[in-house]
């Protein structure tokens, strides 16, 4: 299913909801501004949010709703911020790099590495399992962070 060929989007500044799985194939491209956004909102279903391309550079990311959200299959390039509410995220040894802010009011859950790559960073407080802190900028801790492997700045 990976190689599938398939087309491409380009949701400038809007947001699409995603009630089920995300399915990015390794020929598409993901297009977007601004403040654009990928929200994932299932309360009842497990949802997969499986990256085919490695080449993809998502929108904000949002997570709400009570059931697991597991980015999947490759590393995840987010340019925007991480907005976690009430929600579990499962990485399975996925990293993900992120530009934007990290605002956690939920659960994170993950056995890889997290890097914050972007300038003027706010990370909430969370647990994670590895941290780099690269980019420009300065990263402030709006909260405890618990790092249960490595922490590189």
């Amino acid at each position: 299913m990976p190689n599938m060929k398939k087309g491409h989007i380009d949701i400038e500044d809007h947001t699409i909801t995603i009630g089920g799985d995300l399915y990015m194939y390794q020929t598409c491209k993901l297009l977007h501004t601004g403040n654009a956004m990928l929200h994932f909102n299932s309360s009842t279903t497990e949802q997969l949010i499986r990256n085919y391309n490695p080449s993809i550079i998502y929108p904000k990311m949002r997570f709400t709703g009570s059931a697991v959200k597991r980015p999947y299959d490759n590393a995840f390039d987010i340019d925007g911020d991480v907005i976690i509410d009430d929600d579990a995220i499962v990485t399975s040894g996925y990293k993900l790099y992120v530009s934007g802010n990290w605002r956690n009011s939920g659960t994170f859950n993950h056995s890889s590495d997290i890097i914050f790559d972007g300038a003027n960073q706010e990370i909430s407080g969370s647990t994670f399992n590895n941290v780099t802190f690269s980019g420009t900028g300065t990263k402030s801790l709006g909260g405890n962070i618990n790092v249960a492997g490595w922490l590189k700045i």
